[in-house]
C-alpha cells in the first residue's frame, strides 16, 4: 500500500511545484517550503504508522490519508480530476493486492509448486512499470486540466492502465485463476484503455480520467461481488488457498 501512499505524495508535491513555474519571488519559495513542510510531516507520520501497525493498519485511514494529502495541494478548480485520480490510485491498489497477482500466488494451481523467482520479477516490473507510467500520465493530466490532453498524455495514462491490466491478467493465467477470469476484467480493461489511448487527443482531462477511473472500479465491483462482499450475494465460485503440504 505504500507505493500507492507514494504515489500520491509525488502527484501533490509536483502540483505544489506550480508555484515555482514563473520566476518565483521570496515570498513564493516560502510559501513552497511551508506547504512541502506540511505535505511531508503528514506523509512521513501516515508512513510510520504503517510500517509499524503492519497488518493492523486500518485500510479506511490510509484512503482517508491519501485523499486528504493530495487536497492539500490540489484546487477547488482540479478537485473532480484529483478525486478521480485518488479513486484510481486506491482501486489499483485494492486490485493488486486484494484480487490481483499477489492473491494469484496463493491460489489452489499455485500453491503446488514454488513460482520461478524470474516469473514473479518479470511480473513485478510489468505492475510497478505500468503503475508508474500511470501515475506520470495523472501527474501530466493534472497540469493540463483545462485543455485538451497531448497524445503524449493520453498514452502514458492509458499505455500505463493497458499495461497494468494486460500484466495481471497473464499473471492470472499462469497462476491457475484460468481464462474466464482474465475474459472478465483484465482483457476487457487492457482492450478498452488502449482504445481510450487512441481517443485521448479529443478529451479534455476529466473526461480522460474519469473514464480511466470507471476501467478500474468495474473489477473492483466485479471482485467484491465474487468473492461474496454484497450481502447475501455469493458470486461464482473463486480459486481457493490450499495450504503447502496439504493432501490434493
Amino acid at each position: 500500500m505504500e507505493l500507492f501512499f507514494d504515489l500520491v505524495a509525488v502527484a501533490g508535491i509536483g502540483q505544489l511545484t506550480h508555484l515555482l513555474h514563473r520566476g518565483p519571488s521570496l515570498g513564493d519559495v516560502g510559501l513552497y517550503v511551508v506547504l512541502y513542510l506540511a505535505f511531508w510531516m503528514v506523509w512521513a507520520c501516515i508512513t510510520l504508522y504503517g510500517n509499524i501497525a503492519r497488518d493492523q493498519t486500518r485500510v479506511a485511514l490510509m484512503l482517508a490519508a491519501m485523499l486528504g494529502l493530495g487536497g492539500q495541494a490540489w484546487t477547488a478548480a482540479v478537485l473532480g480530476l484529483a478525486f478521480a485520480a485518488f479513486v484510481i490510485l486506491a482501486g489499483l491498489w485494492a486490485l493488486t493486492l486484494l484480487f490481483g497477482f499477489v492473491p494469484r500466488l496463493m491460489t489452489e494451481a499455485a500453491a503446488g509448486a514454488d513460482e520461478p523467482w524470474q516469473r514473479i520479477m518479470l511480473t513485478h516490473c510489468g505492475i510497478t512499470g505500468g503503475l508508474a507510467t500511470l501515475a506520470a500520465g495523472l501527474g501530466l493530466a493534472l497540469d493540463h486540466a483545462h485543455g485538451h490532453l497531448s497524445t503524449g498524455v493520453g498514452w502514458a495514462l492509458c499505455g500505463g492502465a493497458a499495461c497494468y491490466f494486460a500484466v495481471i491478467g497473464l499473471s492470472g493465467v499462469r497462476s491457475g485463476a484460468g481464462w474466464r477470469w482474465t475474459l472478465v476484467w483484465p482483457l476487457p480493461g487492457a482492450v478498452l484503455a488502449v482504445l481510450l489511448g487512441f481517443f485521448a487527443p479529443h478529451l479534455t482531462a476529466l473526461p480522460l480520467v474519469g473514464a480511466v477511473a470507471v476501467l478500474v472500479v468495474w473489477p473492483l465491483l466485479w471482485e467484491t461481488w465474487a468473492a461474496g462482499k454484497w450481502g447475501n450475494s455469493s458470486g461464482p465460485d473463486r480459486p481457493r488457498r490450499v495450504p503447502r503440504g496439504s493432501a490434493a
